[in-house]
């Protein structure tokens, strides 16, 4: 019945919407949802990709620029309502990290709880065998990283959500920047990254719906799941192909916060806006590179761990 209750909204949603009520009241409507954010994440995608495409070896005047970066700006924009509402009805591979009360933070409270009792209890015991403490010490790690885990899960979630609000500043500021030497020399480099990127958001959204289809089909994933901008631990079987694209496209964004840099210091350079969409690319490609590196790392280690078992 929780599921169906009304709830209250988060902090962006209430400036942007108000004080609306966004929850979805049947399965049937949050999945029709769904099915229509994935589908405006593809048709968007395909124009942003065709525009950039026209921009970079088509049309060379700034006022299709200026379109092109709006568009951006209304793609994020509303990438970023429509994944908060998704959010608020149960999309837990979107859920960022929060503060607030919630069953997990329960049970991560329990599990430390429960660290201290066998610890305790260790002592009560005087047991002094090496193999007991031996034991003791691995339920101990055991737990202590599932908490890591499930935190660490929570952060990724929160990322790949957060840099759609940081790609909403960035495609502002392009959209403000004036036309100039600086802005000509950038152009054709920013262009060419919008056709690469929006290329692996394609090549992300078809092998992502495949591979959710046949996990929900398992039932190893929850039918609200979307497809992301990023690369999560389910997408470890039949995805890894990705990996060379998303770290290539990581890489690019650090290119254009160097360039920028330079761009920056530049003599003739006066516009504000060069030196923050450096800073900004400079985020992302932390936030990107970082996250992407710790999924496969954490499931490297995983796959380890159970090699060892067996």
């Amino acid at each position: 019945m929780e599921a169906y209750l009304p709830k209250r909204n988060g902090l962006y949603l209430n400036l942007v919407l108000g004080n609306v009520n966004v929850t979805l009241l049947s399965n049937q409507a949050k999945f029709a949802y769904k099915d229509e954010y994935e589908k405006f994440k593809l048709y968007l995608t395909i124009i942003l990709l065709l525009g950039a495409v026209a921009c970079r070896f088509i049309l060379h005047y700034r006022v299709t620029d200026e379109v092109f970066n709006f568009l951006l700006v209304w793609y994020y924009c509303t990438l970023t309502i429509r994944e908060s509402i998704l959010i608020s009805n149960g999309s837990s591979n979107l859920t960022s990290r929060t503060l607030s009360c919630s069953p997990q933070w329960f049970l991560s409270f329990c599990k430390y709880w429960r660290i201290v009792r066998l610890v305790l209890a260790e002592l009560m015991t005087r047991v002094q065998s090496r193999a007991g403490f031996m034991l003791l010490s691995h339920v101990v790690d055991s737990d202590k990283s599932c908490v890591r885990s499930w935190d660490f899960q929570k952060r990724i979630k929160g990322w790949w959500v957060s840099h759609h609000y940081v790609s909403t500043f960035l495609s502002g500021v392009m959209l403000t920047w004036p036309d100039g030497l600086m802005y000509q020399m950038f152009r054709n480099q920013f262009l060419a990254f919008s056709i690469f990127q929006s290329c692996v958001q394609f090549l992300q959204y078809y092998y992502q719906s495949g591979c959710l289809y046949r996990l929900r089909a398992l039932g190893k994933r929850n039918h609200l799941d979307l497809t992301v901008e990023g690369f999560q631990s389910w997408m470890w079987r039949g995805l890894t192909f990705l990996l060379p694209f998303l770290f290539f496209g990581h890489f690019w964004q650090l290119y254009n916060a160097i360039t920028l840099f330079e761009l920056s210091r530049h003599t003739e350079c006066k516009e504000w806006q060069v030196f923050v969409l450096a800073l900004t690319f400079l985020l992302l490609f932390l936030g990107n590179f970082l996250t992407t590196l710790k999924v496969v790392h954490t499931k490297l280690q995983k796959n380890k761990a159970e090699m060892k078992k067996l």
